[in-house]
């Protein structure tokens, strides 16, 4: 019993070792190994045109503004078509789709994907969805794909917000770096998480190359709310 007890008081103690580290000396992150990396969005317009792209493309938009509970008016605003596709796969066939959420100065590119059609092959996977094999899907067997995450179906959270804690990227970039009581962070880039779906600015950075420790931190960009961990930076 006394060993499960031990690890337990090391991995909290490892934990802690992040969480309360504005008690400490600030630490320094060696960024020697990284290459300079700035996230960027490819905004050249790639959308497929024939009936069934344009179709599944308006299938998309109402479930995305239903799961997202977004108005028509703030889509427009803040929801970006990049490209769409048509992909055929050994199974199956799924309309592909990315775009860019914009808010601001927040800016990120998201992906989603709806499978449109299922060969009989598939049949007996997931049974307790009854989706029929051999036809393309219509926008209700499709949403109950989603709402199952079944063959990779998938919309992303993208919250309704009206406004954002801080005022740039910089902004954000210089308090995540306070918060996590380090010189620098070595990477700086912003995604939506699923969960709530807000933008966060998330960075990383390495405490010691020999000890394999990194930091990794992340910003809640429209509460402020901050989360750091460290761990391994590596697995061999």
């Amino acid at each position: 019993m006394k060993l499960p007890l031990l690890l337990s008081v090391l991995m909290v103690y490892f934990l802690m070792s992040c969480s309360d580290s504005k008690s400490i000396v600030q630490d320094k992150c060696d960024c020697s190994n990284y290459t300079n990396f700035q996230d960027s969005i490819d905004t050249t317009i790639k959308l497929c045109v024939n009936d069934t792209c344009q179709d599944y493309f308006e299938i998309w938009k109402s479930i995305f503004l239903e799961k997202n509970q977004m108005q028509e008016g703030y889509f427009d605003n803040h929801i970006f078509p990049i490209s769409t596709k048509i992909h055929t796969w050994d199974d199956g066939i799924s309309f592909e789709i990315s775009y860019k959420a914009k808010y601001d100065w927040v800016e990120s590119k998201l992906y989603d994907n709806l499978t449109i059609w299922l060969s009989p092959s598939t049949v007996g996977l997931y049974p307790r969805i009854d989706i029929p094999r051999n036809v393309l899907l219509t926008s209700d067997q499709i949403l109950e794909l989603i709402d199952n995450n079944a063959f990779s179906s998938h919309i992303q959270k993208v919250a309704v917000i009206d406004g954002l804690k801080f005022n740039s990227r910089e902004n954000a970039y210089k308090s995540l770096i306070k918060a996590s009581n380090v010189d620098t962070l070595c990477t700086s880039s912003i995604y939506y998480l699923d969960t709530n779906g807000h933008p966060f600015l998330e960075g990383s950075g390495t405490l010691s190359w020999k000890e394999n420790r990194c930091i990794f931190s992340k910003v809640d960009l429209v509460t402020g709310d901050v989360m750091i961990n460290c761990g391994v930076c590596w697995i061999n």
